[in-house]
């Protein structure tokens, strides 16, 4: 990739990450950057997700509104807690990304983020305004540094 492509790339992730749009319309214009500039890494995340979808990815997750089921993770810290314990503090809301390096991931807990602060918490049932306490939990797969993670996932 060359050097302008790059640059072009990067003002198309700050242009997407602060867009004033959903979700969906932020990373579909980062896909498509992504698309422009490096077509032969769109193809292969394109195959990658027609063979995850082809065989089934995802399909024994909870679906939003239902319970998840118990487990322990570890936090920013290093330190395991377990659903329950972060359900004590509030309402919660948790999401799964490949790390702090991934531009989508970036997106969308900065989405994330800035919708938690100026949106209702969609709870099962009803859904309530936030309340003091509730918080969000973003979980990067794949980083050994979780706290420099941690501090810079959504700038």
């Amino acid at each position: 990739m060359t050097t302008s492509a790059l640059t072009a790339l990067r003002q198309a992730f700050v242009q997407c990450r602060d867009l004033n749009a959903s979700l969906d319309e932020r990373l579909n214009t980062y896909s498509q950057a992504v698309r422009n500039f490096i077509p032969t890494y769109a193809d292969a995340v394109d195959d990658l997700v027609r063979r995850l979808t082809q065989n089934g990815a995802g399909s024994n997750a909870p679906r939003p509104g239902e319970p998840m089921p118990p487990f322990i993770l570890p936090d920013e810290t290093g330190r395991l807690v377990s659903l329950e314990q972060m359900l004590a503090r509030g309402p919660l809301a948790i999401t799964f990304h490949r790390g702090h390096w991934c531009p989508w991931c970036r997106i969308s807990i900065n989405a994330l983020v800035r919708d938690i602060q100026r949106a209702p918490f969609e709870g099962i049932g009803k859904p309530e305004p936030l309340k003091h306490g509730s918080h969000a939990v973003a979980c990067h797969l794949f980083d050994t540094a979780p706290n420099e993670a941690a501090k810079e996932t959504a700038a």
